[in-house]
């Protein structure tokens, strides 16, 4: 009876003992799968980071922006960006921690370019179209950033260092329709000492060249419309300098080339019909007294050309608005000056005032 109780006792342990063995390989098992997915996993997002995310590892910069004075009434661009337009941003280390001062700025990164999408966001595109992200950078240093809008293409590219030497800017001459418009409005944006955050870092931009609106006013009864609006006689391009002291200061634009014609968009009111603004964009400039400034051609084939009566200087940043009174056998010229925004106009030229414009032979 006591062999039997002791036998008993020896398979009982050794039940235990082949069970708690059995857990323990599969516990190991379980675990080293487990171990095996996370791995997995990790290189994985490892992957995705180096084609998406840059090497510096801080958070994502996500830009957005806003406008100074921004007045675009003829393609309802009053306060954004055209759909598809391009900015280049220059990102920099501030040397500083959030709340100090006295580093050195260094280039974090080169021109990166972005497009306006939607909304007031703009999103980041490498040289092939696919997305890119930069970021913050590690050492908890607030960065500075420096950017451009308007016709860069062929000019700047991809990853290039911020320009040490001038470059040569031009609007458009064929300025009739939305994109070309916009395209040829050079502005400068910055935001400094950013910190990181997962918010969007707003860039504010403000205009260095010169806009010129066209209000074209046409007798109700006259019996035509109009056809054509040209700024004549402009130069289109100017040396752009960029300033490597002291990169808070928008380039220098200075005129430089040959005078040329600008053609814009031609929509026309009654004379008691709400004002259309017909809009370009020029380099500041001084034109010369006796100079042909606008041409205006009718559906009927007659041209008027509006010469300038005393030399006029078209200033950065500033909105010239000039209202065109067509009759049968003349037009009359008025203009008025604001900055680059509605509702302060200087009306030390009064709108309507009788300046007579000799008809084109």
């Amino acid at each position: 009876m006591r062999t039997l109780q002791r036998q008993n006792n020896n398979d009982e342990e050794m039940c235990i003992k082949t069970l708690n063995e059995t857990i323990m390989k599969v516990f190991n098992y379980i675990l080293t799968m487990a171990l095996g997915i996370f791995a997995l996993a990790s290189c994985s997002s490892n992957d995705d980071a180096t084609s998406t995310v840059d090497s510096k590892n801080g958070k994502e910069i996500k830009l957005g922006y806003a406008v100074n004075g921004m007045t675009r009434s003829t393609y309802n661009l009053d306060t954004k960006l055209t759909g598809g337009a391009y900015v280049y941003a220059w990102i920099y280390d501030t040397g500083n921690v959030s709340g100090s001062s006295g580093g050195t700025e260094s280039a974090l990164y080169g021109a990166t370019t972005y497009q306006h999408i939607t909304g007031n966001i703009l999103t980041p595109l490498n040289t092939t179209g696919s997305t890119i992200f930069r970021t913050y950078p590690m050492n908890q240093h607030t960065i500075n950033i420096y950017a451009v809008h308007g016709n860069f293409s062929g000019i700047l590219s991809q990853d290039m260092d911020y320009p040490t030497s001038a470059l040569t800017y031009s609007v458009l001459t064929d300025q009739t329709t939305e994109s070309s418009y916009a395209a040829s409005d050079l502005m400068y944006g910055k935001r400094l000492d950013a910190y990181a955050t997962e918010d969007t870092v707003a860039l504010t931009f403000k205009h260095l060249l010169s806009k010129i609106i066209v209000v074209p006013k046409v007798d109700a009864s006259a019996g035509f419309t109009i056809k054509k609006v040209v700024i004549m006689n402009t130069i289109p391009t100017a040396t752009l300098t960029f300033n490597t002291t002291n990169r808070t200061i928008a380039p220098t634009v200075v005129v430089n080339g040959s005078a040329k014609d600008i053609s814009i968009s031609c929509d026309a009111s009654t004379y008691t019909g709400a004002d259309i603004d017909n809009e370009g964009i020029i380099i500041p400039q001084t034109v010369a007294s006796g100079t042909k400034f606008l041409k205006v051609t009718l559906s009927n084939g007659t041209t008027y050309i509006y010469t300038l009566p005393s030399s006029m200087t078209f200033e950065a940043g500033k909105s010239y608005r000039f209202t065109v009174q067509l009759k049968e056998s003349d037009i009359s010229v008025g203009y008025t000056v604001d900055n680059w925004a509605a509702g302060n106009w200087d009306t030390s030229h009064p709108n309507g005032q009788e300046i007579f414009a000799d008809q084109d032979e």
